[in-house]
């Protein structure tokens, strides 16, 4: 197995609160040198590539660790002192700990850097289940091919049904990994639970046969395949380098005068006070015009458009129009941008265009499956359409994702009142 070995990038920097990290392996705080040993260092740059989304605790072995001989008190040691480097307190937590997943990044993160090249497509088969029902096994493995396949403009290539459809034995998968050598294959088990089912799934690196991640998924009676295709999805970002529908949660900016007027921004935006949206617009549109180019101020803006319309402090006629605006210019710069296709989705929906709607998040969530900002735009959108325990579910996620996020609370208050009455919401 590789070790962590970063490759050093012209310029490109890491900014959160008053941090730097460069990919040169140095720490600055308020352009102070703060010492960090290589490995805290490797870790950190794994969580802030990650970006708010959960690492694994055999990923991070994997790559700072590679083949030496360690186990996970070696990694408990070292997120210990890099809190400790970091100077978290409870006011300032900046690693969360998810028992039984990993850990993740769970401060805003900004990218200073120029473009990043496109990554390379990765090949992956998707082997039949097994299960006891053969023509149920080849209906799924037919469902999962199709949902994965979407996926192929944005770096994953899915081996066609007709070649894996009879891959079932040792002998077979040996076989077709020696003729057509992809990347990656995932096999999986159904075993009955009762009514409903557990999954068990593998992902496996085809070079060296290594396995790179193990789960078992619970399937509830009469739910449809699409959620497992979901959660395979997810996995899939968590295990695959380079997926360019992983977009994250890291905003790309191009300097840091730039960096620091969007985090007080987007701090500003995530109070959701009257006052604090007032000072999110000024410093966003600042922003906008230091950054021209640079997505996430836009879909920034764009939310606190809405957010100031929602709580009766900005006209509703031209918050709708400005945020918009905002939402196209994102997507003129990357047509894919899955926070700026929810937003537009919303748009949509407040606007009574349902469909439309429908139609943008079905693909934000496709690009961004676990991202809090589109859970937020989702619930609020089922919340305007009218499908008050199906928003309730989704908000509940987006809290799960981001438990800071004030404006989701409070949304989840009033989506509550409207579903159960108000000593549910109290």
């Amino acid at each position: 197995m590789p070790h962590f070995n970063p490759v050093p990038v012209s310029n490109k920097k890491f900014v959160f609160d008053d941090f730097i990290l460069n990919m040169d392996g140095s720490l600055l705080r308020s352009e102070k040198k703060v010492n960090i040993p290589p490995k805290e260092y490797a870790v950190l740059v794994i969580l802030l590539e990650a970006a708010g989304e959960i690492v694994s605790k055999n990923t991070l072995l994997d790559q700072v660790w590679g083949d030496a001989e360690v186990n996970e008190e070696s990694l408990t040691r070292c997120i210990y002192a890099l809190r400790r480097i970091l100077s978290e307190d409870k006011e300032h937590r900046y690693i969360e700990t998810l028992y039984g997943q990993g850990y993740r990044f769970n401060r805003p993160v900004v990218v200073v850097s120029p473009p990043a090249p496109q990554p390379t497509t990765h090949t992956l088969a998707i082997l039949p289940f097994q299960m006891q029902d053969q023509v149920q096994s080849e209906s799924l493995h037919y469902s999962i091919v199709k949902g994965l396949s979407q996926y192929a403009p944005f770096g994953l290539s899915v081996l066609p049904v007709t070649i894996t459809k009879n891959c079932r034995s040792v002998k077979d998968i040996l076989e077709l990994m020696d003729q057509l050598r992809p990347d990656y294959y995932i096999s999986g088990q159904m075993i009955p639970d009762g009514n409903d089912n557990i999954v068990q799934i593998e992902i496996v690196r085809v070079k060296g046969y290594h396995l790179l991640h193990q789960e078992s998924i619970k399937l509830i009676e009469h739910q449809p395949a699409s959620l497992l295709q979901n959660k395979i999805a997810n996995l899939l970002l968590r295990c695959i380098p380079g997926l360019r529908w992983d977009t994250k949660q890291i905003s790309e900016l191009n300097s840091i005068d730039s960096t620091m007027v969007y985090l007080r921004g987007k701090h500003e935006l995530n109070q959701y006070t009257p006052y604090s949206l007032q000072q999110a617009l000024k410093l966003l549109t600042q922003c906008v015009n230091m950054s021209p180019n640079s997505i996430a101020p836009y879909c920034a803006l764009a939310e606190c458009y809405l957010s100031m319309a929602q709580m009766g402090i900005f006209d509703k006629q031209n918050a709708m129009i400005k945020a918009k605006e905002h939402a196209i210019k994102a997507t003129e710069l990357d047509h894919n941008n899955p926070q700026a296709l929810g937003l537009l989705g919303l748009i949509n929906t407040i606007h009574s265009e349902y469909i439309v709607g429908s139609l943008l998040f079905k693909q934000a969530n496709l690009l961004s499956p676990i991202s809090a900002d589109i859970k937020y735009y989702y619930g609020w959108n089922l919340f305007m359409a009218g499908q008050l325990e199906e928003a309730l579910q989704t908000i509940n996620e987006c809290l799960k994702l981001d438990p800071t996020r004030a404006a989701a609370g409070i949304t989840k208050l009033w989506i509550t009142y409207y579903h159960t009455g108000i000593d549910d919401a109290i």
